[in-house]
């Protein structure tokens, strides 16, 4: 087969199938109720001119309708049904009958809740320097669209859930008072929701990271907003310690927004569960479908009609399912992109919608309207689910595997900088104010390296592009400031133990275990040639057992080298000096000229 076409001025297409496409009928029960009547939805596949059809139940007409070329869906109005029975529906065609079974019952009240938000995916679409700055000026705009829509009926208001509380953290230090006040007054009336992540996180943070990542939940409640929900989307797992950490500070809901590229979505339907940790503490999770599932709908465009009939196939499939509730919820952006800004079409759509139906209802909510109905009216019968919940989706940080160690050895780093720092205030000493700054800095770095974004939308196509580029660079160096500013803390911490140590004769080093239980082990150490001579013989000994240690020359610079020193049974949360006993006697070999680099002539 050969095609030729010109695609200048047309308006034609075609499609290639693999498997012959035969004309015929599909008639099924929508959920829809009109004006007391309730409908059946009839798809018919067509080929050839437009043509009508006529659609008949018990030998009654209920509607005729033109067909045209391909797939064609379509209601038709039926008496509402009390009882279940078997049907035959007949469908004509220029002339000729066409019979089509169909299951009558009565319809199920339906209740849908749709749910406007921006899914944070920060430099997937923009470089960070500019999306980030998007998302806090997106609650200036949220709070407009509410005002532009207080006139609508109450289900068909705008209303927003934030997905993330780093742009409520930032919009509270940035907009003036009377900004925030506007924040706070729509959040009262539940108009708009702040959720508990401040990122959308991949696998990397640690329990120190995530207690680190709570950070913006202190300043919403300083200014008096409530958080009871946790919404994590995109990425289909989410660190099992959050449901002790959540649980405690009195989120009690978990919205999770999955992702099914090459991801394989491994459920049929949208789920809820009570998800309790290994200490009994427990939420209420949401596994909800794509967190623009709503968007799949059309719910943000100006064709009704594809709307409607997108939205009763949709519950079709959940009844064909066997979903279990009479209530749904549904995400959605105000575009069909990440980072999107919000937008209002879904509220005309909505109250459209609510002006036809008697059921289903739509309404336009905040992510806990759903979850706080199944909580009340389902909370007995849900499963509990004991397990930890791992993501299966965000590989990306395989090809940033450097920065992706370099982070991983941030976080034993400042766990082991803020057991020193603990350990100095027992001992009596003050921490310096900026240490604290330095903490929430290396925190901060950690988090935003950690979230779940590793690439440019078109990074495999435009590899080499001035936005792939921004994107990598600036995503790797969260990674590389975090290490560096953890360096620097960790010789604060050095520093304040210092005047805690014996004065010694000879230089020491000092080796801190920052666990709580003894430790044996390799210890890393630069030192300065005017401490350690290459060239003279040494001894390094234990100052609380009187013997010499292991030492091993690892690399050796012009000023000092790295050596490598075994140390046996530090104490718990405690120390070892190490003396460093240098003696006037020439070295018989140093290693020298192997490990020395090569200088400039």
């Amino acid at each position: 087969m050969k095609i030729t076409a010109d695609k200048r001025g047309s308006e034609a297409w075609f499609m290639v199938f693999t498997d012959k496409i035969n004309p015929g009928y599909q008639v099924q029960l929508s959920p829809g109720i009109v004006k007391g009547k309730q409908q059946l939805m009839v798809d018919v596949m067509h080929f050839g001119a437009p043509v009508k059809t006529t659609v008949k139940l018990d030998g009654r007409t209920l509607g005729t309708k033109t067909v045209r070329m391909g797939g064609n869906s379509f209601t038709v109005n039926i008496d509402k049904i009390n009882k279940e029975r078997e049907a035959v529906v007949e469908i004509l065609t220029n002339g000729k009958s066409e019979k089509v079974p169909v299951k009558l019952k009565p319809s199920r009240n339906w209740q849908m809740y749709f749910v406007q938000h921006t899914h944070t995916d920060i430099g997937y679409t923009r470089p960070q320097n500019e999306i980030l700055a998007e998302h806090i000026r997106y609650i200036d705009y949220a709070l407009d669209y509410c005002d532009q829509t207080d006139h609508l009926p109450q289900e068909a208001q705008f209303r927003w859930t934030c997905e993330t509380t780093w742009a409520v953290e930032q919009f509270l230090k940035t907009r003036p008072q009377e900004q925030i006040e506007r924040l706070k007054r729509r959040i009262q009336e539940g108009r708009i929701e702040v959720t508990g992540m401040i990122f959308n996180f991949s696998e990397l943070p640690d329990e120190q990271a995530l207690t680190a990542s709570l950070s913006p939940l202190k300043e919403c409640r300083m200014a008096g907003i409530p958080v009871e929900v946790a919404m994590q989307n995109d990425v289909n797992g989410i660190a099992w310690a959050l449901a002790d950490y959540y649980s405690q500070i009195g989120i009690r809901y978990l919205n999770m927004g999955t992702h099914g590229h090459r991801a394989l979505t491994c459920f049929d339907y949208p789920t809820v569960f009570r998800w309790q940790s290994p200490s009994g503490s427990e939420m209420i999770g949401y596994r909800a479908e794509h967190y623009n599932t709503g968007n799949f709908f059309g719910i943000e465009k100006e064709n009704f009609e594809d709307f409607e009939i997108r939205v009763l196939n949709y519950l079709m499939e959940l009844e064909t399912k066997e979903y279990p509730y009479d209530i749904a919820a549904i995400q959605f952006s105000g575009y069909l992109t990440d980072n999107s800004p919000p937008s209002l079409a879904a509220c005309y759509n909505v109250e459209k919608w609510n002006t036809k139906y008697t059921s289903p209802r739509i309404e336009l909510a905040v992510s806990t309207k759903f979850l706080k109905r199944i909580d009340k009216e389902h909370y007995a019968t849900l499963p509990i689910l004991k397990q930890a919940w791992p993501d299966w989706w965000t590989d990306g940080f395989g090809a940033g595997a450097r920065e992706t160690a370099v982070g991983r050895y941030t976080k034993t780093d400042i766990l082991a900088n803020n057991a020193m720092l603990s350990m100095a205030v027992l001992k009596g000493a003050e921490i310096p104010k900026n240490a604290y700054r330095e903490i929430d800095d290396i925190n901060r770095a950690i988090l935003f390296f950690d979230e779940h974004t590793t690439g440019y939308s078109e990074s495999v196509r435009q590899p080499w592009s001035k936005p792939t580029m921004d994107q990598r660079a600036l995503k790797e160096s969260y990674a590389w400031e975090a290490y560096r500013k953890s360096r620097t803390l960790s010789e604060t911490a050095a520093g304040l133990l210092q005047d805690y140590v014996q004065k010694a004769s000879v230089p020491s080093v000092v080796v801190y275990n920052t666990l709580n239980f003894p430790r044996t082990g390799i210890a890393e150490a630069y030192i300065d040639h005017e401490i350690l001579p290459l060239d003279r013989e040494f001894v390094i000994i234990d100052v609380s057992t009187g013997k010499e240690i292991a030492a091993q020359l690892l690399e050796t610079r012009i000023d000092g080298t790295y050596w490598q020193l075994r140390v046996e049974d530090i104490p718990a949360m405690g120390y070892k000096q190490l003396l460093i006993k240098v003696s006037d006697n020439k070295s018989q070999k140093t290693g020298i000229e192997e490990t020395m680099p090569q200088m400039k002539k």
